[in-house]
């Protein structure tokens, strides 16, 4: 009789995955390193959010919402509401803009979790 073996993962999607869980603990430890530092060493955190977007823009790797909004996509700095980046509300949406490069980012409120 003949024996059916598993299926095995390729080497190459188990090494993809690491990489990947590597690079994504690095980008979070780097947005953790430049929340703390931002008040004493503002240039060193955007050299951290710097370091996080490159990283993500190496390996593609999907970024949490929380993350993606303490990015300016265009001058790649550390955005940190009332001192880097203006927040504002309007017609069911929260617009970013960097104070830095003026950049403009806009994201959908979502109506489900609306509280009346």
């Amino acid at each position: 009789m003949a024996k059916f073996s598993k299926r095995k993962v390729s080497t190459y999607k188990r090494n993809k995955q690491k990489i990947d869980n590597i690079a994504k603990e690095r980008i979070n430890q780097l947005f953790q390193e430049a929340e703390k530092n931002f008040q004493e060493h503002p240039e060193r955190s955007h050299r951290y959010a710097e370091l996080a977007s490159k990283i993500w823009l190496k390996y593609k790797i999907q970024l949490s919402p929380e993350i993606k909004r303490r990015l300016c996509r265009k001058c790649r700095k550390f955005m940190v509401p009332g001192k880097t980046c203006k927040v504002r509300i309007h017609q069911s949406r929260i617009i970013y803009t960097c104070t830095l490069c003026g950049n403009i980012r806009r994201f959908p409120i979502n109506q489900k979790n609306k509280t009346r």
